[in-house]
This record gives C-alpha cells, sequence and structure tokens, in this order.
C-alpha cells in the first residue's frame, strides 16, 4: 500500500477530530474549575494571577497564536499551575466540584500536544505541496517565455502552397 497524501505514519483527520471534540466537552468543567480557583482564597495569589492571565489570553481578540488548541492548553497549563499550588484538600475539593480530575487535566495536555503535532506536520505538508505547485507553475511559464521568444527571433516560413510550415524549435 503506498503512501498517504500527508506521508507516512499520518494519523487521520477524523481521529484528530475526535480527540478535539473530546476535550471540547470538558470545556465548560474547565472554565468552572478556573472560576473557582480565581475565586478562593485558599489558592496563592500568584496561582490565582496565572489564571486569570489565561482567561485573558482566551477572551483577548489579539490572539498571537489562532486557534482554539493553544487557548485550550494556555488555560489547562494555568489550572494546572494553581491546583499544583493548592493544598491537596482545597485541590481535591475543587477537582470533584468540576467532576474532574488532575489525570484528565494531564490526558487533555498530552491530546493538544499530540493534536498540535498532527495540525503541524499536516500545514508543512500543504505548504511543501504549495511549493511544488508554484514550482511546476513556474517551471511551464519560463518554458513558455522561451518558445515565445525563439519563435519571435525565427519568424515562420511560408511552405509552397500557401500554408505556414510547422517547425519544431530545438
Amino acid at each position: 500500500m503506498g503512501k498517504t497524501a500527508a506521508g507516512p505514519g499520518a494519523e487521520p483527520d477524523w481521529r484528530v477530530t475526535q480527540a478535539i471534540l473530546a476535550i471540547a466537552r470538558r470545556w465548560p468543567g474547565y472554565a468552572q474549575l478556573a472560576w473557582g480557583l480565581v475565586r478562593d482564597p485558599r489558592i496563592p495569589a500568584s496561582a490565582r494571577r496565572w489564571v486569570v492571565g489565561a482567561g485573558l489570553y482566551n477572551l483577548s481578540p489579539l490572539d498571537p497564536i489562532p486557534g482554539v488548541i493553544d487557548d485550550y492548553a494556555v488555560l489547562l497549563l494555568a489550572i494546572r499551575k494553581a491546583l499544583r499550588a493548592a493544598p491537596e484538600e482545597v485541590r481535591r475539593e475543587h477537582l470533584a466540584r468540576a467532576r474532574s480530575s488532575e489525570a484528565q487535566i494531564d490526558q487533555d495536555l498530552h491530546e493538544m500536544r499530540r493534536i498540535a503535532g498532527h495540525v503541524t506536520r499536516r500545514a508543512a505538508w500543504g505548504v511543501w505541496a504549495g511549493l511544488r505547485f508554484a514550482t511546476g507553475v513556474s517551471v511551464e511559464l519560463g518554458r513558455q517565455l522561451l518558445v515565445g521568444a525563439a519563435r519571435a527571433a525565427r519568424p515562420r516560413r511560408s511552405a509552397p502552397g500557401g500554408s505556414p510550415k510547422e517547425e519544431t524549435i530545438p
């Protein structure tokens, strides 16, 4: 069997889509968890600032890296940082309220890294295919220009009988 269009070992797009949708379904719980962590005075202020910064990054219309994967990852990294800074009982309380776990957060971060790798590979393949196409078009345009210049330099001669003689240009 031959290579796929995305290259050898490429993951099917539908699996990536399923992973994104699974993470997106957990997003409301993560937003609730973030809000609870920001409002809880038992969480160190420095850790709460990370969550606030991640929330502002997610809501900002100026997005240095367009897409949702980085937005999710930034918020989850801030949530994980805040949870690790919290006392154990506070951490358990917030995770139970959000119906989540640290293992789920780590798993979602791992999935986001995998998705980002897939997207990066697909984008690189698209750039490569575009460059190949542009190169082919450029070569053909160059060939057409050379043929046109050669024909202009050596006009066709008329054959006996009035019809132009077809010439091939070496």
